[in-house]
């Protein structure tokens, strides 16, 4: 199967194990809705109400290695001494203490208002450290990832998709690296946009360095956000895993430029494990940083041309100028304030469909519309609601 085929290779190509899942093109499917709040319990606590208590042991928790966190939340339940609850509360207070000090927000996986895309992931992160606004990733929101050293082509081309992206009113995801990371986040900001920046270090330790100007910017207009806790370096295996939260934050995943091993190509593994839609940009067969693309395109990515390849598939038929309407059809319109009609109270996509009598498909095209529109919202518990006006 295309799907399976891709995994091995890149598995091959970035010596992981090969993933367990079933076969499938790189087209998504839906993901079932989730509870978040009850999978975040149901992982680390017994009780049924979030206290100061739960925070603390999340707070503590983000500030082990992925594995001392399983350790951890392993010994969790099977019940913590005095002693270690004693230094869970010591390191949660010393922490927030921190994030005061230095102006940076957290918000656990038991809070309201955790971003719900994360609990896609098996291992969502316990905390999230973020300075700038966090609502920005309520919105319809996707990634625009690539090569570290790219062409200027490639840069050129970058922002063209991305300055056509967020016109259309959708933000931009990205890893803050040098080259089309940086790139993206800029010519989302220049074109008037939001853009979210996803750090392989503490939120205020900015890496890499010289790049304190960008980063103010995008806390200005978008966010900057990390599962590091304040003060963490940016150490090599942070950014593998760094890379799971872009694709989890993202509806879809555009990939600009990257070579046959590139670093790029994690993302987008951890996309395809999240039923993420993938783009790639075709490149001549011969240059060196097009072959992670031509290859993500031979194994069935929708190759990007234009921002409409992207807009298009979740149901826009052209883009709008800044200030402009969107252009639809009569169809999509009238579909569209049936929905919404739908969506006083909040409903799961299950739920939709079963009142409105169409498909699962049919509703997400429907629902990712009026989300990149702002017209709806998704909850914590994956739920759909009528955005307030």
């Amino acid at each position: 199967m295309i799907l399976d085929r891709l995994r091995g290779r890149f598995c091959q190509l970035l010596q992981f194990s090969r993933p367990r899942g079933q076969g499938g093109s790189l087209r998504a499917s839906p993901s079932r809705p989730s509870s978040p709040l009850r999978v975040a319990r149901k992982l680390v606590f017994p009780c049924t109400e979030v206290t100061s208590v739960d925070r603390d042991f999340l707070i503590y928790a983000s500030t082990l290695t992925p594995a001392g966190r399983r350790s951890f939340f392993a010994r969790v339940k099977e019940g913590v001494d005095t002693k270690d609850r004693e230094r869970v509360r010591e390191t949660a207070r010393r922490v927030a203490d921190i994030c005061r000090v230095k102006g940076i927000s957290l918000i656990t996986r038991v809070d309201e208002g955790y971003p719900s895309s994360l609990f896609d992931l098996a291992d969502p992160p316990p905390v999230i450290y973020f300075t700038g606004h966090l609502s920005v990733l309520d919105r319809f929101s996707g990634a625009v990832i690539g090569s570290r050293n790219p062409s200027g082509p490639g840069i050129e081309f970058t922002e063209r998709i991305v300055s056509d992206l967020v016109r259309s009113g959708c933000p931009i995801v990205s890893g803050f690296a040098r080259g089309i990371d940086q790139a993206a986040h800029r010519a989302a900001l220049d074109a008037g946009g939001e853009t979210v920046a996803v750090m392989g270090s503490g939120v205020d330790v900015i890496y890499p360095s010289g790049s304190e100007s960008l980063a103010r910017r995008i806390t200005e207009k978008g966010c900057l956000l990390s599962e590091f806790p304040p003060g963490t370096p940016p150490l090599r295996h942070h950014f593998p895993q760094r890379n799971r939260i872009i694709a989890a934050l993202s509806r879809f995943v555009c990939v600009m430029e990257a070579a046959e091993k590139s670093g790029t190509l994690i993302t987008v593994r951890y996309a395809l494990d999240l039923g993420r839609e993938v783009f790639a940009v075709p490149g001549h067969p011969l240059y060196p940083r097009s072959k992670g693309c031509n290859l993500l395109i031979k194994e069935g990515a929708i190759p990007l041309t234009s921002a409409d390849d992207v807009l298009e598939t979740f149901g826009f038929t052209s883009l709008r100028g800044r200030g402009e309407e969107r252009v639809r059809t009569s169809e999509g319109i009238a579909e569209g304030k049936e929905m919404l009609s739908l969506l006083e109270n909040p409903l799961s996509p299950d739920e939709i469909c079963a009142r409105a009598g169409i498909s699962v498909s049919e509703a997400l095209a429907q629902l990712h519309l009026l989300e990149m529109e702002g017209l709806v919202r998704r909850m914590n518990d994956g739920r759909f609601v009528r955005a307030l006006e």
